[in-house]
Protein backbone atom coordinates (compact mmCIF):
# COMPACT_ATOMS: atom_id res chain seq x y z
CA UNK A 1 0.00 0.00 0.00
CA UNK A 2 1.36 3.02 -0.93
CA UNK A 3 1.62 6.41 1.58
CA UNK A 4 0.33 10.19 0.17
CA UNK A 5 -2.72 11.56 -1.65
CA UNK A 6 -5.75 9.31 -1.44
CA UNK A 7 -4.76 6.99 1.10
CA UNK A 8 -7.76 7.87 3.36
CA UNK A 9 -10.42 7.01 0.21
CA UNK A 10 -8.32 3.71 -0.72
CA UNK A 11 -8.60 2.93 3.29
CA UNK A 12 -11.97 3.88 3.35
CA UNK A 13 -13.05 1.45 0.13
CA UNK A 14 -11.60 -1.37 2.02
CA UNK A 15 -14.98 -3.03 3.16
CA UNK A 16 -12.42 -5.23 5.55
CA UNK A 17 -11.21 -2.29 7.69
CA UNK A 18 -15.17 -1.11 8.26
CA UNK A 19 -15.51 -4.47 10.08
CA UNK A 20 -12.82 -3.48 12.90
CA UNK A 21 -13.54 -2.48 15.82
CA UNK A 22 -12.10 0.67 17.14
CA UNK A 23 -10.83 -0.24 20.05
CA UNK A 24 -12.37 2.47 23.05
CA UNK A 25 -9.36 3.50 25.13
CA UNK A 26 -9.91 4.30 28.47
CA UNK A 27 -7.15 5.83 30.51
CA UNK A 28 -8.06 5.43 33.87
CA UNK A 29 -7.70 1.36 33.43
CA UNK A 30 -5.12 -0.93 32.69
CA UNK A 31 -4.75 -2.68 29.11
CA UNK A 32 -5.24 -6.41 29.17
CA UNK A 33 -4.58 -9.27 26.80
CA UNK A 34 -7.46 -11.19 25.84
CA UNK A 35 -8.12 -14.46 24.00
CA UNK A 36 -10.39 -15.38 21.73
CA UNK A 37 -10.47 -19.50 22.29
CA UNK A 38 -10.92 -22.30 19.86
CA UNK A 39 -14.68 -22.22 21.37
CA UNK A 40 -14.83 -18.58 20.33
CA UNK A 41 -14.97 -17.28 23.57
CA UNK A 42 -12.77 -14.04 24.98
CA UNK A 43 -10.75 -14.57 28.07
CA UNK A 44 -8.04 -13.62 29.99
CA UNK A 45 -4.99 -14.40 28.13
CA UNK A 46 -3.32 -17.67 29.24
CA UNK A 47 -0.46 -19.86 28.01
CA UNK A 48 -2.36 -22.72 28.81
CA UNK A 49 -5.36 -21.76 27.43
CA UNK A 50 -3.02 -21.19 24.01
CA UNK A 51 -1.38 -24.22 24.37
CA UNK A 52 -5.14 -26.12 24.29
CA UNK A 53 -5.99 -23.94 21.45
CA UNK A 54 -3.00 -24.41 19.45
CA UNK A 55 -1.86 -27.96 19.54
CA UNK A 56 -2.98 -31.09 17.93
CA UNK A 57 -4.57 -33.53 20.15
CA UNK A 58 -3.10 -36.68 19.95
CA UNK A 59 -4.32 -39.95 21.28
CA UNK A 60 -3.63 -41.10 24.54
CA UNK A 61 -1.52 -43.82 24.95
CA UNK A 62 -1.09 -46.23 27.61
CA UNK A 63 3.03 -45.51 27.96
CA UNK A 64 2.18 -41.93 28.33
CA UNK A 65 3.15 -41.63 32.23
CA UNK A 66 6.18 -44.08 32.12
CA UNK A 67 7.79 -41.45 29.92
CA UNK A 68 6.14 -37.98 31.09
CA UNK A 69 5.59 -38.90 34.95
CA UNK A 70 5.95 -36.38 37.79
CA UNK A 71 9.70 -36.28 38.34
CA UNK A 72 11.05 -36.59 34.62
CA UNK A 73 13.97 -34.93 33.78
CA UNK A 74 12.86 -33.34 30.52
CA UNK A 75 16.14 -34.39 28.25
CA UNK A 76 15.70 -37.81 29.25
CA UNK A 77 12.10 -38.42 28.68
CA UNK A 78 12.41 -36.18 25.50
CA UNK A 79 14.47 -38.99 24.20
CA UNK A 80 12.51 -41.66 25.52
CA UNK A 81 9.39 -40.00 23.83
CA UNK A 82 11.37 -40.48 20.57
CA UNK A 83 12.50 -43.42 20.90
CA UNK A 84 9.46 -45.31 21.64
CA UNK A 85 7.76 -43.83 18.59
CA UNK A 86 11.03 -44.68 16.96
CA UNK A 87 11.81 -41.51 15.95
CA UNK A 88 15.74 -41.49 17.28
CA UNK A 89 17.88 -40.14 14.42
CA UNK A 90 19.49 -43.51 14.50
CA UNK A 91 22.17 -44.64 11.48
CA UNK A 92 19.48 -47.13 10.21
CA UNK A 93 17.28 -43.86 9.56
CA UNK A 94 19.99 -41.09 8.50
CA UNK A 95 20.92 -44.31 5.85
CA UNK A 96 18.06 -43.85 4.26
CA UNK A 97 18.96 -40.20 3.33
CA UNK A 98 22.71 -40.45 3.37
CA UNK A 99 24.09 -43.17 2.08
CA UNK A 100 27.46 -43.36 4.23
CA UNK A 101 29.38 -46.54 3.85
CA UNK A 102 30.82 -48.50 7.00
CA UNK A 103 28.46 -47.50 9.59
CA UNK A 104 27.90 -49.45 12.99
CA UNK A 105 27.01 -49.21 16.75
CA UNK A 106 28.98 -46.95 18.93
CA UNK A 107 28.80 -48.96 21.82
CA UNK A 108 29.27 -52.34 20.29
CA UNK A 109 30.52 -51.77 16.74
CA UNK A 110 29.35 -54.65 15.23
CA UNK A 111 26.35 -53.62 13.43
CA UNK A 112 24.40 -50.23 12.35
CA UNK A 113 22.53 -49.04 15.20
CA UNK A 114 18.64 -48.83 15.36
CA UNK A 115 15.88 -48.57 18.05
CA UNK A 116 16.03 -51.93 17.91
CA UNK A 117 19.60 -52.82 18.08
CA UNK A 118 20.18 -50.28 20.86
CA UNK A 119 17.77 -51.23 22.99
CA UNK A 120 17.39 -54.96 22.43
CA UNK A 121 20.29 -56.13 20.29
CA UNK A 122 23.19 -54.66 21.23
CA UNK A 123 26.19 -56.66 23.55
CA UNK A 124 25.68 -53.25 25.66
CA UNK A 125 22.19 -53.33 25.70
CA UNK A 126 22.08 -57.04 26.85
CA UNK A 127 24.53 -56.66 29.57
CA UNK A 128 21.98 -54.07 30.70
CA UNK A 129 19.07 -56.19 30.73
CA UNK A 130 21.28 -58.70 32.46
CA UNK A 131 21.53 -56.66 35.00
CA UNK A 132 17.68 -56.08 35.59
CA UNK A 133 17.08 -59.97 35.42
CA UNK A 134 14.00 -59.54 38.11
CA UNK A 135 12.50 -56.97 36.13
CA UNK A 136 12.65 -59.02 32.82
CA UNK A 137 10.75 -61.98 34.50
CA UNK A 138 7.99 -59.37 35.35
CA UNK A 139 7.43 -57.89 32.13
CA UNK A 140 7.42 -61.18 30.29
CA UNK A 141 8.84 -60.84 26.54
CA UNK A 142 8.95 -57.63 24.98
CA UNK A 143 9.86 -56.85 21.05
CA UNK A 144 10.07 -53.35 21.15
CA UNK A 145 10.27 -50.33 23.12
CA UNK A 146 6.68 -49.43 22.84
CA UNK A 147 6.05 -52.98 23.85
CA UNK A 148 8.38 -51.96 27.25
CA UNK A 149 7.36 -48.82 28.40
CA UNK A 150 3.60 -50.85 27.68
CA UNK A 151 4.37 -53.22 29.57
CA UNK A 152 6.20 -50.84 32.59
CA UNK A 153 2.46 -48.82 32.38
CA UNK A 154 0.27 -51.98 32.71
CA UNK A 155 2.71 -53.09 35.89
CA UNK A 156 2.48 -49.55 37.70
CA UNK A 157 -1.23 -49.62 37.07
CA UNK A 158 -1.10 -53.50 38.91
CA UNK A 159 0.98 -52.28 41.51
CA UNK A 160 -1.13 -48.79 42.06
CA UNK A 161 -4.39 -50.95 42.69
CA UNK A 162 -2.76 -53.96 44.25
CA UNK A 163 -1.26 -51.43 46.70
CA UNK A 164 -4.31 -49.53 47.20
CA UNK A 165 -3.23 -46.14 45.45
Amino acid sequence: MEFGPGLLDRLDSNHILRTVEVPNIQLDDNDKVMWLSNMNKKMSFSTEQTWMDLRTNWPNVVWKNVVWYSRFIPKHAFILWLAVQGKLMTQDRIARWQSKGGIQCALCKISADSHEHLSFQCEYARGVWNELEPLKYRLGIVYDLQDLVSSIAILEKCEKYRIGG
